[in-house]
């Protein structure tokens, strides 16, 4: 499985100090990369909870991602906690939905 992240993606899971978390993520999702829930109206959206360091489990991040079965590739493109927002505002959704059109472009051609 090839891992793909956005940048802005990257740089929330240093700021978040989720690099090892985010890494048993990986390896869950390689092992079982429908594991997300599907976000009905996003084009195929995952999200998954990545657990944070000295949080409990309600105070995990949520991780959005496309999966490219046939590529065997997974896109990360966001990860934000609750104290971000409790759901995706509707100008993120927008935004992500916007993305999922470019990315999906490169990989269903």
């Amino acid at each position: 499985m090839t891992f793909i992240e956005a940048t802005l993606f990257t740089k929330r899971i240093i700021e978040l100090g989720a690099e090892e978390t985010y890494r048993a993520l990986q390896n869950e999702l390689a092992a079982n990369p429908d594991a997300g829930d599907v976000i009905p109206g996003m084009g195929g959206l995952r999200k998954i909870r990545l657990s944070l360091p000295g949080r409990g489990k309600r105070g995990a991040a949520r991780t959005l991602y496309l999966l490219f079965t046939r590529a065997e590739t997974i896109v990360f493109l966001m990860v934000y906690t609750k104290n971000d927002f409790e759901d995706l505002p509707p100008d993120v959704k927008k935004a992500v939905r916007q993305r999922i059109a470019i990315i999906r472009q490169e990989f269903e051609p």
